[in-house]
């Protein structure tokens, strides 16, 4: 049977356990070791292998291959196992709030009721951003990265403009977690938990997608704006990240683009 080493459990015993920007109560001692994991086989890409040596210092890796050995380097012997790549998970909730179950108002409800100079319908939320409210869970980090994944994109799974999506990795605090703070937009066709009357229907949904993108161009390029609306100036600036659009099918594949 193949010994498989996967790398980010390694390296989870290995990284500084505290945030660099955090005063330290105590005498103060950082790790600076550089480890080499020697006699391994690499794999770099899918259909690609080295055999040799892998460096990692301060918790990444600097070098692979034929690697000089230097003086003060912890050596791990690693004959006879394969090192992999964790995967990446594109699409995940982890530590993000959970979502509250739809509440419809009694009668009708035309505008939003989220307080604040933002958009009229709360199912358009594009200044909502994961990083914000991301929150480390130890044991689901853990088995996450178990079943072989070291880092995530992680968004908030609730509305049709869901906001920005932050890139993490599964390490032991948000500090250290956090990579990017808005590493994609994101949208779906389904109002989730607003207690909106409208949209009603995939036909609204689509409508007021629509009438978002209208909206944000008028407000981005008109000399007549007379108002404050942080959900368009939001919607605005997400243009420029990757888009991400949850479908079901190969038609709703189809309404996204």
């Amino acid at each position: 049977m193949r010994k498989i080493l996967l790398l980010l459990l390694l390296l989870s015993t290995t990284v500084v356990f505290s945030q660099d920007t955090y005063p330290v109560n105590g005498t103060y001692e950082k790790n600076t070791s550089v480890y080499v994991l020697t006699n391994a086989t690499i794999h770099i890409t899918a259909d690609q292998a080295v055999e040799g040596d892998l460096v990692v210092a301060d918790g990444k890796i600097v070098a692979s291959g034929e690697v000089a050995k230097e003086e003060g380097m912890v050596k791990v012997d690693c004959s006879g196992l394969h090192i992999y790549p964790s995967f990446i998970d594109l699409y995940s909730d982890y530590g993000t709030p959970e979502i509250p179950k739809a509440k419809r108002e009694p009668g009708p409800q035309d505008l939003s009721n989220k307080k604040g100079p933002y958009g009229w319908n709360q199912a358009i939320k594009p200044e909502i951003r994961a990083a914000e409210d991301f929150e480390h869970s130890s044991s689901l980090a853990k088995s996450l990265r178990s079943a072989g994944f070291g880092s995530l994109l992680i968004n908030q799974q609730d509305g049709i403009a869901r906001g920005t999506g932050a890139f993490i990795t599964l390490g032991d605090n948000e500090n250290n977690d956090l990579i990017a703070s808005d590493a994609g937009a994101f949208y779906a066709f389904r109002k989730g938990s607003s207690s909106q009357n409208y949209p009603s229907s995939l036909m609204g949904v689509i409508a007021l997608l629509r009438q978002t993108y209208c909206d944000a161009n008028w407000y981005a390029t008109s000399d007549e704006v007379n108002e404050g609306n942080l959900s368009l100036e939001a919607w605005i600036a997400n243009q420029e990240l990757p888009q991400f659009f949850k479908v079901r099918d190969r038609l709703d594949i189809l309404r996204a683009d």
